[in-house]
């Protein structure tokens, strides 16, 4: 009896989090296919390089719930599969700078010690919003150039 009732509280949720994530999926999609449409003459065209800067909670519901949060991770899932991004985690660098200057110290094994300079630059940023109408989120994405900061293309959902 406990396990029927532990199944039936978890479906719900496992049926949200395949809905949310086959939504974030198609966003991604949608701005992959806007992107490549923008570049598609570009004879060096390949994966573009992109971090998320934040995707914010703009209603009290999605701050409530954590749901910018929760879709960041998604998004870092999404871009990690897409053929037309490679996902870059800055948030992962002041770790990342860290180790590196550890291995720089010569306390570590030569043979494990990373490389400097090969930290890869960023090409685009991601940034969005999550709101909420009438108990539904809404998930709003943007993809901007760094070199000039132009808003390339958007979705929503």
């Amino acid at each position: 009896m406990k396990k029927f009732i532990l199944v039936f509280l978890l479906f719900p949720a496992m049926l949200f989090s395949i809905s949310v994530s086959d939504t974030i999926n198609s966003l991604v999609e949608e701005l992959a296919a806007e992107y490549s449409a923008l570049k598609s003459e570009d004879p060096f065209y390949s994966r573009q390089t992109v971090s998320i800067i934040e995707i914010k909670n703009a209603s009290k519901e999605a701050s409530d719930n954590f749901v910018g949060e929760a879709i960041e991770e998604l998004l870092k899932n999404a871009i990690t599969d897409s053929l037309v991004f490679k996902f870059i985690d800055r948030r992962a660098l002041d770790t990342a700078m860290e180790e590196i200057k550890l291995s720089l110290t010569g306390i570590t094994d030569e043979n494990d010690s990373v490389e400097i300079g090969n930290i890869r630059g960023l090409r685009l940023l991601m940034d969005g919003s999550v709101t909420s109408d009438d108990g539904n989120f809404i998930i709003s994405l943007r993809l901007i150039e760094v070199e000039t900061t132009e808003v390339i293309a958007a979705v929503s959902r």
